[in-house]
């Protein structure tokens, strides 16, 4: 999901606005998340250490180098954990079959 990966702790009392201290994509990975801290993150990037929920990137304001965040958010929320989709034991791909970049 693309948005603002933090921590729910930060998020108890609004309106809040959190410092961007990084940017995360697919394939990369963040340094840890402080108080006070927001990572931008897109889709597939792994959660930074200390973030524990993501809000959503059409749920925020950015101005600058700062987010406002304008509702509470959850630990857990909008994560999506890996493997999280495949049920344990199950056939992810017959054998033989090539890999596209949407599989």
């Amino acid at each position: 999901m693309d948005g603002y990966a933090l921590r729910s702790e930060d998020v108890k009392y609004l309106p809040v606005t959190l410092y961007i201290s990084q940017r995360i994509i697919a394939g990369s990975v963040g340094t840890r998340l402080e108080s006070g801290e927001a990572a931008r993150i897109f889709t597939g990037a792994p959660l930074p250490e200390g973030a524990d929920c993501v809000a959503m990137q059409e749920n925020c304001r950015v101005t600058g180098n700062r987010v406002e965040i304008p509702k509470t958010a959850n630990s857990g929320e909008n994560l999506r954990l890996m493997g999280e989709d495949i049920t344990k034991g199950s056939i992810m791909l017959e054998s033989g079959v090539r890999l596209t970049p949407q599989d």
